[in-house]
Formats: C-alpha cells, structure tokens, sequence
C-alpha cells in the first residue's frame, strides 16, 4: 500500500515537473491517440444519417444541413475529446511515457515469452492458482462434514444409551410383573 502511495507520489511529482515546452509538443503515443481518434470521429460523423429527406425540400439544401450538422458535432467531439485529454492529464502522461521508454530501452538481447506446443505446460501456473482455490474450498467442506459426522455419532451414542436404559427399564418391569404374576399363581394354587 505504501508502495503504491509513493509511486503515486512520484508520478504526480514528474507530472508537475514537467515544463510547459514538453506539454506543448505531442509525443508518439498522444500523435497516435488524437489521429486514432480523429479517424473514429471521421468515419463516425460521415456515417450518420441526421436528417431524414423530406418531400418538398431541396436534396442541395438538405445536404449542406447534414454537412454543417456532421462539422458541428465532430468540432463538439473534438473539443470534448480535448476537455478530457487536459482534465486527465493525458497529453502529459502519454510523454512522460514515451520518455520512460525512450531513457529505459528493452534489451535486444532477451528472446521474448512465447508458448510451447504444451498446452499444459503453458497453463501449469494458471491451473495450479485455480487448484489451490479449489483445495480450500474442498477443505473447508471436508471440515464442515467431519463436523457434522462428528455430530452425528454423538447423537446416534446418545440415542443408544437412551434405548439401551429404556430396554433395561421394560426389562425391569417385565421381571418385577413376571414375579408378581408367579407369586399370584402360586398363592392361587395355595388356595385351591
């Protein structure tokens, strides 16, 4: 977080640093950027239809209204397009850019990155990200079930000891109801 605060920091600084000669002349990339979007705005602006022919006017007159209405909206554009380069800073920062690359070349030594025919090799790093996020949810899940098991064999040794204690209990009072029986009999015989 520091980190990024102090590049912040340094860019806002290189940003201010930089003297009106430097804003005033285009860079590679700010060229590219207003000619790409000029472009856009031509092929934008000649493809409209604005107006619609209408019975009784001239095509001429109709014409030149879709040309003065097509130039307005792309001066609009233009200037909007200008409001926003100067609000963020872009005209700046785009030099700036070009002047990083231009005082910190790449090496021309270092083969640059490219796949193999291995899919899987390539996508190793990719997968093993997506596996691990897997994995944890996996083990969460296995803990919130061993959890549950563990539940669920307290539960089942509970309801064991209650069935074992009432089996005891019928037991109890089957003897104690045979002997009661068993000694009636036995008194009734007695009588007879």
């Amino acid at each position: 977080m520091a980190a990024t605060e102090e590049n912040n920091t340094e860019m806002k600084e290189s940003v201010e640093n930089t003297s009106s000669a430097d804003v005033s002349v285009d860079g590679r990339r700010m060229k590219i950027l207003r000619s790409v979007m000029l472009k856009t705005i031509k092929s934008y602006t000649g493809n409209l239809k604005l107006i619609k022919p209408l019975t009784g006017v001239s095509t001429a007159h109709l014409e030149l209204l879709h040309s003065k209405a097509s130039s307005l909206l792309e001066t609009n554009i233009q200037s909007e397009l200008e409001e926003i380069y100067k609000e963020e800073n872009l005209e700046i920062l785009l030099n700036s850019l070009d002047k990083l690359i231009a005082e910190n070349p790449a090496p021309t030594n270092t083969v640059a990155w490219r796949p193999s025919s291995n899919v899987e090799q390539d996508a190793r790093c990719d997968v093993a990200v997506l596996k691990r996020e897997k994995l944890k949810v996996l083990e969460n899940t296995l803990n919130d079930l061993e959890a549950q098991n563990k539940l669920l064999v307290d539960r089942v040794q509970k309801r064991e000891q209650h069935l074992l204690r009432t089996r005891d209990k019928i037991s109890c009072i089957a003897e104690d109801f045979e002997q009661i029986v068993d000694t009636e009999n036995t008194a009734n015989l007695k009588t007879k």
